[in-house]
Order: structure tokens, then C-alpha cells, then sequence
């Protein structure tokens, strides 16, 4: 059973765990290696179903749009809705995340196009039709004034 996961514009994943150096190059491949560590590392914990790790990179003023709609602002309101999710209708779901290349706006500013696929999920959201294959989702990724995405 496979369902697209749209995790809506993921804006402003700061304070990352990834040292960077400041690039002189906007499309630095040292910026790319530190985004899939942080897309792979928010995998890893979903598919543990840790929530706190999920979130760790979110930043606390930044707002999240579900798949269903509904909007959520703040890492502790992303945390929340995650571990519900990640304890019901999402548990023991398996999350699989592929990035395509980043395109880097600003040298502190990335969009990264992501496909998505979630398996093995309890049931769907309300609303939600079964549907397979992946989707695609963007997520904005900054770089904090310490190097890290």
C-alpha cells in the first residue's frame, strides 16, 4: 500500500547538526552533501518513529502545511502533530525520500525538490484517496549564521 506523503514547504530548517563553511560558490557540492545528510537523518527518524528527531531542524518560526491542510507553526506544534501521527495513523509506515539537485537562490537559501513515497501506513488521513507512485514536495532549507542547514 503506498500513499503520497506531501509534507507541504518546509521552510527554514536551521540549526542543523551539519558544520559548513561559507561557500564562495552558491552551488558549493559542500552545501548538497550537508542537505541529503539532513533529508536522510529526517528519513532515519521517521521510519523510527521519533518525532523529536523529525522536528529537531525545523525552525520555531516557521509554519508547516499538512497533507490534509492544515497549517502548524512552530517546532513544538510540527513535533506534536508528528508524533500523533507517527503513533496512529502513520505507524510502522516506512518513509522513503529522493532529492533531486538543490537549486540554491541565495548561498544561504536552498529549495530542494524531494519524491516521496510512504508504505505501510495504518490508514489514510481523511480525505485522502488511495493513490500510488510518488509525489513531489519542496522544502526550503537556510544555512544559520554558525555554517549549519
Amino acid at each position: 500500500m503506498k500513499i503520497l506523503l506531501c509534507t507541504g514547504v518546509f521552510v527554514g530548517v536551521v540549526l542543523g547538526s551539519v558544520p559548513l563553511t561559507q561557500p564562495a560558490d552558491p552551488y558549493c557540492p559542500q552545501d548538497s552533501v550537508a542537505i541529503e545528510a539532513l533529508v536522510s537523518a529526517m528519513t532515519d527518524a521517521w521510519n523510527h518513529a521519533d518525532a523529536a528527531s523529525f522536528s529537531r531542524r525545523f525552525a520555531e518560526d516557521r509554519g508547516f502545511t499538512n497533507v490534509v491542510g492544515a497549517v502548524y507553526y512552530g517546532r513544538a506544534s510540527f513535533q506534536q502533530r508528528h508524533a500523533e501521527i507517527l503513533n496512529s495513523i502513520y505507524k510502522g509506515s516506512v518513509l522513503k525520500q529522493t532529492i533531486g539537485k538543490p537549486r540554491f537562490i541565495r548561498p544561504d537559501v536552498a529549495i530542494v525538490d524531494i519524491n516521496v513515497e510512504l508504505t505501510g501506513y495504518q490508514k489514510r488521513p481523511p480525505g485522502i484517496s488511495r493513490r500510488k507512485g510518488w509525489s513531489d514536495t519542496h522544502k526550503t532549507a537556510t544555512r544559520s549564521c554558525k555554517g549549519k542547514w
